[in-house]
């Protein structure tokens, strides 16, 4: 670790120079021979004179950090692979006392960077928090481009590597007209993944056709107007056409776009296009956009757009289109399903699902993929018809509904009701609206019950991201029962309610450690911990995954479900982990070496948490410090990220 010391800075003899005006050259040089985690985490300062002079520094360079990121391909963009992507943050203006001008430095800082992330905003207006797993470039107004942007070329300084693959752009008005000129400057540095935030665009418009063709490798393309004012035009007069277009993904999000534009567009990149999402597309209405007295002429024509995208895409899988304001007359799905007979991956909004009927019912047999986009009251009927297309659709592999209502009521399986046929699940993103139910009608006991029927009905879950729950992270929550899912991975849960536990409550996590292995199954079976372990070891099975000798995969019934939601069901995954670390531990090898590379029994393949709290008071700081910690200690390895945010912001 590197300290600097508590030293005066102006405490120098009279016959040297003063190391105020000396440290700006001197740190620049050192930190210029540290990688970027070294300037996160090993440097500091512990004294204020040093801070005075050196702030300006620090704020460049510790903010600078690797973040581990999953660049999955959506589609089959080569192969997915992961690895650890330099992202860039710095702050604007230009450093005091500092011999290397910003724009400099930042071009520096971009030869090893994959991932590029600009924020743009007028002085006098500060957003709403965007996603938090992006560090960002944050600019306020237009004056500091001078060093940066507002230049002729590449961004690119001679002989550094051009390595920015991702670029990310959200802003205001002050973004519009930087657009291009970011664009022209990052031309030599091939694109493959372009996302733009737009947020009160008051003027100006995107020529996308334009910016399509300064990204010749562009993989994936996403615009998105937070508040439907984003306008988008195909025209590009002085950028001749493509030969051939890379694009495999487009999504545009609340944008204004006529239909000759948009078929324009697919007509030229359309042809290697597996995934296209139009959400939430804002009416146009002709001859007069000015006059709001006359009445909307409609834009698009479903019909004839889904023909021409059929038509234009002949590789499309998953495919969603929706106007901001939808008509309830309207029979889309019967359109949509005329026109792709053969779609894997389906993106419905919530006025969809009221057109669920038999033909449709037959038509998820086919799919592999579901999506719910739009985030709108949910109603009953509307609830209820999403659970009956769980129950219907056995080949579901993803279900992604993260801001969708759903309600925990339809979990609580009695008499003849219905369970999920999706036994297979991969990837899970469901929010809730409602957790109450008749018979769980506390907080505990319905968390209980949302994790012991997901572990019943899809025990192959890969990602799982439950938003809206009253997550409770003691024992009798049940949280130590997403431990059944042995193939869990990624993990995302957020809060509404308060959290309370201690380390007892989470000590599970650890039964893959040396010690915590012990320590879990004597916590749990107390002084009858080896007399169990020696009656019951005998009924567990060798598998390399760790998995129980029972067949996750079958034939439910109704009594299977007679302990789920209860304590009992929590009891008995206490028992299986106390028995599953005692087996862990009876297998090691004598090799201390190798006993560190064996598997945590408990998600052997974990990579991720993520844990979303309300920032109110009924959440101690201090729970959420605890948890961080006690995820460090249990899973090291694991990538963690804690927030505490906005109620309103509570969705991940």
């Amino acid at each position: 670790m590197m300290t600097l010391d508590n030293a005066n800075p102006h405490s120098a003899p009279a016959n040297e120079p003063s190391p105020a005006v000396c440290i700006p050259e001197i740190l620049e040089r050192i930190f210029s021979h540290l990688n970027q985690t070294t300037l996160r985490t090993h440097v500091r300062l512990v004294s204020r004179d040093w801070n005075v002079v050196c702030e300006h520094f620090l704020d460049v360079t510790s903010t600078i950090k690797y973040r581990k990121r999953a660049q999955v391909a959506d589609l089959d963009v080569e192969q997915r692979e992961r690895e650890h992507m330099a992202d860039l943050d710095v702050k604007l203006p230009r450093l005091p006392g500092s011999s290397i001008p910003f724009g400099t430095r930042a071009l520096l800082r971009l030869a090893s960077s994959t991932c590029l992330d600009l924020r743009f905003f007028a002085p006098w207006y500060h957003p709403n928090p965007f996603p938090p797993n992006y560090l960002y470039m944050t600019i306020f107004g237009s004056v500091t481009w001078s060093e940066f942007l507002d230049k002729d070329g590449p961004l690119t300084r001679q002989g550094t590597q051009r390595t920015v693959r991702q670029l990310h752009l959200y802003g205001d008005d002050t973004l519009t007209p930087y657009v291009q000129t970011i664009f022209k400057r990052l031309q030599d540095h091939a694109l493959t993944n372009v996302q733009i935030v737009l947020h009160r665009i008051i003027q100006g418009f995107l020529r996308l056709g334009e910016l399509l063709a300064l990204c010749p490798f562009l993989h994936t393309l996403h615009i998105e107007s937070l508040d439907h004012t984003g306008n988008i035009y195909n025209q590009s007069p002085s950028y001749p056409r493509l030969e051939r277009s890379s694009v495999v993904s487009i999504t545009l999000k609340g944008i204004k776009i006529d239909q000759p534009n948009m078929e324009a567009i697919l007509e030229q990149h359309g042809q290697y296009l597996q995934k296209l999402h139009i959400i939430s597309v804002r009416r146009i209405s002709y001859p007069d956009l000015t006059d709001l007295t006359l009445p909307y002429v409609e834009v698009f024509d479903r019909r004839e757009f889904y023909q021409t995208t059929a038509r234009t895409c002949p590789n499309l899988k998953s495919f969603h289109f929706s106007f901001f304001k939808p008509d309830p007359d309207e029979d889309s799905t019967d359109i949509l399903m005329d026109a792709f007979p053969a779609l894997q991956e389906l993106s419905l909004s919530n006025s969809d699902l009221t057109q669920y009927n038999t033909r449709m019912h037959t038509y998820l047999q086919q799919l592999t993929g579901l999506e719910i986009v739009q985030k709108v009251v949910t109603t009953d009927a509307i609830a209820r018809a999403f659970h009956q297309i769980l129950c219907d659709a056995p080949n579901l592999l993803s279900v992604k509904a993260p801001e969708f209502g759903y309600r925990a009521e339809y979990l609580d399986v009695q008499g003849l009701k219905q369970f999920w046929a999706c036994r297979r699940l991969r990837t899970l993103h469901l929010g809730f609206d409602s957790m109450i139910t008749k018979r769980f009608f506390t907080k505990m006991a319905a968390t209980r019950l949302v994790y012991g029927y997901l572990v019943k009905v899809a025990p192959l879950l890969e990602d799982l991201e439950l938003t809206g729950i009253t997550l409770n992270m003691e024992l009798e929550g049940g949280l130590c029962l997403l431990s059944r899912l042995k193939k869990l991975e990624h993990l995302k849960l957020q809060s509404c309610a308060v959290v309370n536990f201690d380390e007892a409550d989470l000590g599970w996590l650890g039964a893959g450690n040396a010690r915590g292995a012990e320590w879990t199954a004597r916590e749990v079976l107390g002084s009858t911990w080896s007399q169990r372990v020696q009656e019951q070891l005998t009924l567990l099975q060798d598998d390399n995954d760790g998995q129980f000798p029972q067949d996750s995969l079958q034939e439910l019934t109704v009594r299977d479900f007679n302990k789920v939601g209860w304590v009992e069901d929590v009891q008995d995954c206490l028992n299986e982990l106390a028995l599953l670390a005692a087996q862990w531990k009876m297998q090691k090898q004598e090799d201390h070496a190798q006993q560190r590379l064996d598997p945590n029994p408990v998600w052997p393949r974990f990579e991720s948490f993520g844990f979303r709290f309300p920032l109110n008071r009924l959440v101690s700081h201090d729970q959420v410090l605890l948890l961080r910690e006690i995820v460090h200690k249990y899973r090291p390895a694991a990538e963690l990220d804690i927030q505490q945010v906005l109620p309103s912001f509570t969705r991940m």
